[in-house]
C-alpha cells in the first residue's frame, strides 16, 4: 500500500448544558488523506490509530484508541474519545500522532491549539478540587439561589419578634408575676436569642432591698434562661425608679415555644413596686 499522508484541522465537540453535569470529554478531529505524492486516496474505509502525548516525539501516549474511518474524496472525520474517554485535563500541551493501517506513526505530530483546552472549562465547576452541587453535599460547593442567597438549609434564617408591656404591673410579693409572653411559633429548629427590659418604680425608704426579673421557658414557673436584679437604698423620701435589662438564650429549640418575662421581690419585706414600661423581644434563627 502507497504511504499516505494527512492534513488536518480541529474543531471542539462540546453542548453546552444549563445543569451541573460534565462538559462531553470529546474532540472532531478532521483531516485529507493523500498518498506520497500528494493524489487524493481512493473513498472507502481506512483503520486510524489515534494516540495523544505530552511531548512532540518520542515518549509513551498519554491516550490511545482505534477506528475505523470513511474518507470521500480524501476527506475524513472522526471524534476522539467515541470509544475510550478522553481523561486528561487539558491543562498542559499536547500533541497527536495519527497512525494509518499497520503503518507507522506519521510525523510531525499535530500541536493541540487552543479550541481542545476549552474542556478544561469543566473546571469551571470546580473550586480547589471542590464540585459544585445545588443540594447541600459534604465536600461540595453550593451555588447561591435565584436571591444571590444560600438555602435555608445551609444559613439560618434570623427573624426577629418582640413584645411591648401596655399595663402597669404591681410587684406585690415573692410569688412569680408574669409581666409580658411570647411565643415563637416557626416549626423548625432555632436558637432563641431573648432580651428582657422592664423599668421599675418604687416609693418607700428601704435599705438594700432586692428584686427579680427572669426570662423564663414555658410558664412563669419555667425554666430560667436569664436574670436581673434590682436593689434599692435610698434614706430619703419620694419614687426611686431604674431600668433593668438582661439577656437569655434557648439552644436547639424544636416547635412553638412561649417565653415569659417574670418579676417578683427578691426579699419578701421589700416595699411594693410597678412595673410600668416593659418590653421582651427575640432574635432567633431557623435552622
Amino acid at each position: 500500500m502507497k504511504r499516505l499522508l494527512f492534513y488536518s484541522i480541529f474543531t471542539l465537540f462540546v453542548a453546552f448544558q444549563l445543569s451541573w453535569a460534565q462538559v462531553p470529554r470529546q474532540l472532531n478531529y478532521q483531516g485529507v488523506l493523500t498518498d506520497a505524492n500528494g493524489v487524493i486516496v481512493p473513498d472507502g474505509n481506512y483503520n486510524v490509530t489515534l494516540r495523544i502525548y505530552s511531548v512532540p516525539a518520542g515518549g509513551t501516549p498519554i491516550w490511545e484508541e482505534a477506528q475505523l474511518i470513511s474518507a470521500s474524496k480524501g476527506i475524513f472525520n472522526v471524534i476522539l474519545g467515541n470509544i475510550v474517554p478522553l481523561d486528561m485535563p487539558f491543562d498542559e500541551q499536547y500533541w497527536l500522532g495519527v497512525s494509518i493501517g499497520a503503518g507507522t506513526e506519521l510525523a510531525p505530530r499535530i500541536t493541540f491549539t487552543a479550541t481542545p483546552y476549552s474542556i478544561n472549562s469543566s473546571n469551571a465547576e470546580l473550586l480547589n478540587n471542590f464540585e459544585a452541587n445545588t443540594t447541600p453535599t459534604p465536600n461540595s460547593l453550593l451555588p447561591l439561589n435565584n436571591e444571590g442567597k444560600f438555602p435555608t438549609s445551609i444559613v439560618p434564617q434570623a427573624k426577629i419578634d418582640g413584645v411591648n408591656g401596655t399595663s402597669v404591673i404591681n410587684i406585690t410579693g415573692v410569688t412569680n408575676t408574669q409581666i409580658l409572653s411570647l411565643t415563637i411559633t416557626d416549626t423548625g429548629t432555632k436558637d432563641v436569642f431573648l432580651t428582657g427590659e422592664v423599668v421599675a418604680e418604687t416609693n418607700a425608704i428601704q435599705s438594700s432591698k432586692r428584686y427579680e426579673f427572669t426570662i423564663r421557658k414555658g410558664s412563669v414557673s419555667g425554666t430560667i434562661l436569664g436574670k436581673g436584679w434590682w436593689r434599692v437604698t435610698t434614706s430619703a423620701a419620694g419614687f426611686v425608679a431604674e431600668t433593668i435589662s438582661f439577656s437569655a438564650i434557648d439552644k436547639n429549640v424544636t416547635g412553638a415555644e412561649t417565653y415569659y418575662l417574670v418579676g417578683s421581690k427578691y426579699d419578701s419585706n421589700a416595699a411594693d413596686a410597678v412595673v410600668f414600661i416593659s418590653a421582651l423581644n427575640s432574635i432567633y434563627f431557623v435552622k
